[in-house]
């Protein structure tokens, strides 16, 4: 068996570790570098490390989607990379679990944070309750001539709902959503397994945000003061403003300087407004991803309250990871 990594404090906490990996876009062979480098897998399988017993993984989003930045690995394999790293996800969710329940002293957890890319899939899937598969091939080969489209989309006689609906569909598919059907085997697969087992967990296990070690991990950071809440009232909240909360937190920009919805550069905050914010989430700092960085290492900013971790498209670049202390009792 591998060397434990459980260890006990002075002052009796339990020594853990935390790796956090940034926006991937169908990156599997950069997941699977970082997971062996941090010895959290055995190395060339799916096992995990049962030596690798006090970790919190974290990903931070955004799995899915490659819009043709470089990849690690294979390139005539890229195609197949935001399938593999969901059902990686879903296999490791359930082992950790399988081990915690067997072994009281086996303490590691998965985070699978919600990215935006990853609820737009989620979404996208909205479009088979009105279209077929052959309605559906017919729209994605209009592309984005848009007079013929909507003289089509008239011609099936789509409501007003049903037609955002569809443009959503194409914006995702554009926005990379072409790539992860096809790395799933195509309309008809992908479109199965988002209504299958897969579909189901990412609904019901990819979160808004998890707190380790007084970080808040999100993929983003909302824009409006609104939703600066711990993710705790956050989850509290009527269903209406919940799902703005969630958009809030997966399309954020502003602290660096972004509008979200026009992508032009806008004022960053002050220090003084991340102290708040923080104050407000009850955390003293957080990591996020979502706005790429270019860079090989995270990027710590505003006195090194924010991290951000979105470092695809950059072979060989590296994730966010410490080592902290809790207590024993960690359950």
């Amino acid at each position: 068996m591998a060397e434990t990594t459980e260890k006990i404090a002075d002052n009796g906490k339990m020594k853990r570790k935390v790796v956090a990996v940034g926006d991937l876009h169908g990156d599997y062979e950069r997941l699977i570098r970082v997971l062996d480098e941090h010895n959290l897998l055995i190395e060339g399988t799916w096992m995990w490390n049962p030596g690798a017993n006090n970790i919190d993984l974290v990903l931070i989003g955004d799995y899915v989607d490659w819009r043709g930045e470089p990849l690690e690995g294979d390139p005539t394999r890229w195609e197949e990379g935001p399938k593999k790293i969901l059902h990686l996800l879903f296999y490791l969710r359930h082992k950790l679990k399988e081990y915690r329940d067997k072994d009281p002293d086996f303490r590691s957890y998965i985070h699978p944070i919600l990215g935006n890319h990853d609820q737009m899939m989620l979404d996208a899937t909205s479009i088979f309750e009105f279209m077929d598969f052959e309605q559906l091939k017919q729209v994605i080969r209009f592309k984005q001539n848009y007079s013929p489209l909507k003289k089509y989309l008239n011609d099936i006689r789509l409501n007003y709902e049903q037609v955002e609906k569809v443009m959503k569909y194409l914006n995702w598919y554009y926005q990379g959503g072409e790539a992860t059907i096809k790395g799933f085997g195509g309309l008809e697969v992908w479109k199965s397994e988002m209504e299958g087992e897969l579909g189901d967990f990412l609904r019901n296990n990819l979160v808004l945000g998890v707190r380790v070690n007084d970080r808040l991990y999100a993929h983003s950071l909302p824009d409006r003061r609104e939703f600066w809440k711990s993710i705790d009232d956050i989850s509290k909240l009527p269903e209406k403003e919940r799902i703005k909360a969630r958009e809030a937190f997966i399309w954020g920009r502003r602290i660096w300087g972004i509008d979200a919805y026009t992508n032009m550069k806008t004022p960053q905050p002050e220090i003084k407004e991340i102290d708040d914010m923080l104050s407000r989430m009850g955390v003293n700092g957080a990591v996020v991803g979502h706005t790429p960085m270019l860079r090989r290492e995270p990027v710590i900013a505003f006195e090194g309250r924010i991290i951000n971790i979105d470092l695809h498209g950059i072979p060989g670049s590296g994730v966010f990871s410490e080592e902290y202390e809790a207590p024993k009792k960690n359950k």
